[in-house]
């Protein structure tokens, strides 16, 4: 029990510290895009990680307490192990291609205000 109490803080601590790197990149980024820098990969290469960290530690503690309170000798764990790292499995791959996405591709800048012509168009 105290080990895993142990290995609980230190997803806490992963999960949160990354949450602050990741809020303050996102500062960061916005800054630099209010100052007209176009953004690079290096740019976005850390709100990335500091996201997949923070996946990392949420799932890593929601694991300890679920292992916790599977120790009873009564309670079936097959079930409970598969659907969890079906689940795990499922935010990350989600994770991997929204992160890859705006890695390679960036977000889409806005659509410009339309011009008279295709103003005209509509009516």
């Amino acid at each position: 029990m105290h080990n895993s109490k142990r290995l609980y803080q230190n997803f806490l601590i992963l999960e949160f510290t990354a949450l602050a790197v990741l809020i303050g990149s996102l500062f960061w980024l916005g800054q630099l895009t209010e100052s007209g820098q176009a953004l690079n990969l290096v740019h976005r290469l850390l709100p990335t990680l500091s996201s997949g960290l923070v996946l990392t530690g949420f799932l890593g503690a929601m694991y300890v307490r679920w292992v916790d309170a599977a120790e009873s000798p009564n309670r079936p764990r097959r079930l409970p192990f598969i659907l969890f790292w079906l689940l795990g499995m499922t935010l990350f791959l989600i994770w991997l291609v929204a992160a890859s996405q705006w890695l390679l591709h960036g977000i889409p800048e806005s659509p410009s205000e339309p011009t008279t012509s295709s103003a005209q168009g509509m009516d």
